[in-house]
């Protein structure tokens, strides 16, 4: 009887709507049949920011599940965006739950005296348990997923790294005010940044809406009077679609001054690089540690008396780490290459002021869901002299089914 009544749920999954029309990163359609007349239950289509409480109102018919409860039901399980990544299954008390993924051929049986038993072991597996079976599954979706906060996109962990490396060793920073290379003796400067944006992204299920607060803090030391050392910390706290996610980083750089010219105002610096960023979220029950290493060459010049154009190249390598902490774990397995390229143009006003822009072409070279992007910056940045600088600047960020608006501001103190 049971398998029997499985076989029509199925067959009424397949032909009931795919999607959701929502606008979370997680959703359920759930097709169920009546225990007692073996008739089709109305479709239920409910989302969430949050894929633990989804699947715990789920499991346990509370919520929007309730009609479930004593039924036997189907579930197709949106993830990241991604329709019908997961199937649920479950027999009429819920105490024998089957999750699979076609993307691997995944299949995994859950069982228990209760349905809350069920539930704890399901959300065990989604947040250590199945953490190879879901790196697999989450590789397969990279190339359908605009908003994995892994790899693959603008917003993504491996994006990010590469962004803040640019910034950092590119000049993007030293634009503002912070030194990419010093001749002074044993001297010290530190940075602060804010800056906040407004992400839209095509999925498959809806446009999804990102914002995103940062806090960047650039460093360089002059050690004697050859050695520079760079750095970057970073923090960040992103709103995806209702979903919270907190991330952390940094960066470390020297760099080394291949050529200059104090006559003509040319100088090219090339500084090798090395960052890390953890990312995560209990609400998205999905965790990265990302490793980069790259090479970053950064050539100005001066093209007329108040006009200094910049070029910076940079190709960077990412590797994913275990994320692991008291029962959780997250084992994505990425590996990604990016390059970037950017034109400058710093322009300036008067003593005290300078305007500049700048557009940034940034390729994924491994599959991604978006392979590359564009950015355009505009710039105002004050001095008062050595000791300090602010500036103001706002960058838009476009592609294919992809565009953000960021806007931030700037402080920089010299020693």
């Amino acid at each position: 009887m049971f398998t029997r009544l499985l076989i029509i749920t199925a067959l009424i999954s397949l032909v009931a709507t795919d999607k959701a029309n929502a606008q979370k990163l997680f959703a359920v359609n759930v097709n169920g049949i009546s225990s007692e007349t073996s008739e089709p239950l109305d479709v239920i289509q409910s989302e969430s920011s949050s894929l633990t409480d989804l699947l715990e109102d789920l499991v346990r018919t509370e919520a929007d599940f309730t009609v479930l409860a004593g039924n036997i039901w189907n579930a197709n399980l949106t993830y990241f965006a991604v329709p019908n990544t997961f199937q649920i299954i479950s027999d009429a008390d819920a105490t024998r739950i089957v999750v699979a993924s076609e993307v691997t051929g995944l299949v995994e049986v859950f069982e228990g005296e209760t349905n809350e038993a069920v539930f704890e072991a399901i959300e065990d597996w989604f947040l250590s348990d199945g953490a190879d079976a879901l790196a697999e599954i989450e590789q397969n979706l990279l190339t359908r997923s605009a908003v994995s906060v892994t790899d693959g996109n603008p917003s993504a962990t491996t994006a990010r790294l590469a962004e803040n490396a640019f910034q950092r060793f590119g000049g993007g920073l030293s634009r503002k005010g912070h030194a990419l290379w010093s001749e002074q003796a044993d001297s010290f400067s530190i940075g602060l940044e804010f800056n906040a944006s407004r992400r839209s992204a095509e999925t498959g299920v809806g446009d999804i809406e990102t914002d995103r607060w940062e806090v960047r803090a650039p460093m360089h030391i002059r050690f004697f009077d050859t050695f520079n050392l760079l750095g970057l910390a970073s923090f960040e706290y992103l709103d995806i679609a209702g979903s919270r996610v907190y991330g952390g980083g940094g960066q470390l750089g020297v760099p080394f001054k291949l050529y200059s010219n104090a006559e003509a105002e040319r100088t090219w610096v090339l500084t090798p690089n090395v960052g890390i960023e953890g990312r995560g979220g209990i609400d998205i029950a999905s965790g990265n540690i990302m490793l980069q290493v790259g090479l970053t060459s950064h050539y100005t010049m001066r093209a007329t008396e108040r006009l200094k154009l910049t070029i910076i190249n940079q190709v960077s390598t990412f590797e994913s780490l275990t994320l692991k902490y008291d029962d959780i774990e997250f084992k994505p397995d990425i590996d990604q290459w990016i390059v970037k390229n950017e034109i400058a143009f710093d322009l300036q006003m008067n003593a005290w002021s300078v305007l500049s822009a700048s557009l940034t072409d940034t390729r994924f070279l491994n599959e991604a869901a978006i392979d590359d992007y564009q950015d355009l910056e505009i710039g105002l940045a004050a001095t008062t002299g050595s000791f300090w600088t602010i500036s103001t600047f706002a960058r838009h960020t476009f592609a294919n089914g992809y565009d953000a608006t960021t806007a931030g501001a700037y402080v920089d103190f010299g020693f």
